[in-house]
């Protein structure tokens, strides 16, 4: 859509032109197999009353909050003020004006990819009118990305239970329920991010190319969604690099093969070229980069990470939560952390919050300010991801005991 309103199509024809609708439902063929046989399953389970107590109770918290999720697609229009601003508002200049020249107004955020506003411009077309409808897209971005970690856990050897109890706590997080609901561009990324980290840790696992492939092909709409999603790419591609480069030395995978599969990461680059270009034509002003030199401030440095800290402890409960139990569960597998599928998929993660932390030590804005209202909002993007690594370490040590709950759904 992007090309073609630059080219003078309007956005009322452009949105013919399928890009993510195409994409959803490419992700929904690579789970459709695992997720149908599951679901036949469950299906079968509930009339034969085989579910067990923990797994029903998971059915009945997610049906709820999809329920409870699609009642705001009919009465809640988008009204905040992020959203109107940075997503929203430019959605609707597209979609009537047919150009981008608002990139000449004084707003803030000019330099946020359009992936968002050009989704939302895509639905309006189709409906031929601006309606609260189009919110319905962040709660597919959301469903998929439940039955996505489903199909995946499921696929590598978690129980059924355990499955369950993973998508359900990772749904009721109270910032990812609220993003589902809302038309920010964060639940886009963590949908992107969360898919396209799996396939890596896929590919490490089968050692089969199509998954980096697909990889890097969400990857960059993810760096077209937020500027953290550039950044984002750029750690995959880099804990990439480094596990080719190490397997490569223990004779592991060919030269070949290392050459081919480091080739496969340049559509994901490719994808954001457009709007690289675009922005660096206009000249969009980011605040961030022209605070690097803050980083080698090591006082500062010091005195910012002291108080991200603290706000991450204090400040959420859930938040609290979700650290506890990465780390008991981290250190009942200690084993299962040293295999090298899990490392390399730990190292995106780390590098992943060390590239956040260093967003808010150069952040322009008052520190306090700024983790009061965006820190619950950049986490939101690992914690699916940081269930997805709990799942694989409760696999290994679902293997060697039944670990709480009896292995007798499968």
């Amino acid at each position: 859509m992007f090309i073609f309103i630059l080219l003078g199509i309007p956005s009322r024809l452009s949105f013919l032109f399928f890009i993510i609708p195409t994409l959803l439902v490419f992700i929904l063929l690579r789970i459709y197999r695992e997720f149908i046989k599951e679901l036949r399953k469950i299906t079968q389970s509930l009339f034969s009353l085989d579910l067990n107590y923990i797994e029903i109770i998971c059915f009945i918290f997610l049906t709820i909050e999809i329920i409870f999720l699609f009642s705001f697609w009919f009465i809640e229009p988008v009204h905040y003020w992020d959203t109107l601003c940075f997503w929203d508002g430019k959605a609707k200049y597209i979609f009537f004006e047919g150009d981008f020249s608002f990139i000449d107004w004084e707003i803030p955020n000019l330099d946020y990819p359009l992936l968002v506003s050009l989704n939302l411009t895509y639905i309006y077309s189709i409906l031929g009118q601006y309606h609260y409808f189009s919110k319905i897209c962040f709660i597919f971005f959301f469903l998929f990305l439940i039955l996505f970690l489903y199909s995946s856990l499921k696929s590598l050897g978690l129980s059924r239970t355990y499955t369950f109890l993973f998508i359900t706590l990772i749904s009721l997080v109270p910032k990812i329920f609220d993003l589902s609901r809302t038309a920010y561009g964060d639940m886009p990324l963590t949908f992107f991010y969360t898919i396209s980290t799996i396939l890596l840790y896929c590919f490490f696992k089968t050692k089969k190319s199509v998954y980096v492939l697909l990889s890097y092909i969400l990857m960059g709409f993810m760096a077209w969604t937020k500027n953290e999603g550039l950044a984002l790419l750029v750690i995959n591609t880099f804990v990439f690099l480094l596990y080719n480069i190490i397997l490569g030395a223990k004779k592991e995978i060919p030269l070949k093969s290392s050459l081919k599969n480091l080739g496969l990461f340049f559509p994901g680059y490719l994808i954001y070229l457009p709007w690289f270009v675009f922005a660096r034509v206009h000249r969009f002003k980011d605040d961030y980069t022209s605070n690097l030199s803050e980083l080698f401030d090591l006082n500062q440095v010091f005195n910012d990470l002291t108080e991200i800290f603290f706000y991450i402890t204090h400040s959420s409960l859930t938040l609290f939560i979700v650290w506890i139990a990465f780390i008991s569960i981290f250190l009942l597998n200690i084993r299962g952390i040293f295999n090298k599928e899990s490392a390399f998929l730990i190292l995106m993660i780390i590098f992943h919050f060390l590239v956040y932390l260093a967003i808010y030590i150069i952040s322009p804005f008052n520190l306090t300010w700024h983790l009061r209202t965006s820190l619950s909002r950049e986490l939101s993007h690992i914690i699916p991801i940081f269930g997805f690594l709990d799942g694989i370490l409760i696999i290994n040590i679902e293997e060697n005991s039944d670990f709480l709950f009896k292995k007798d759904s499968k």
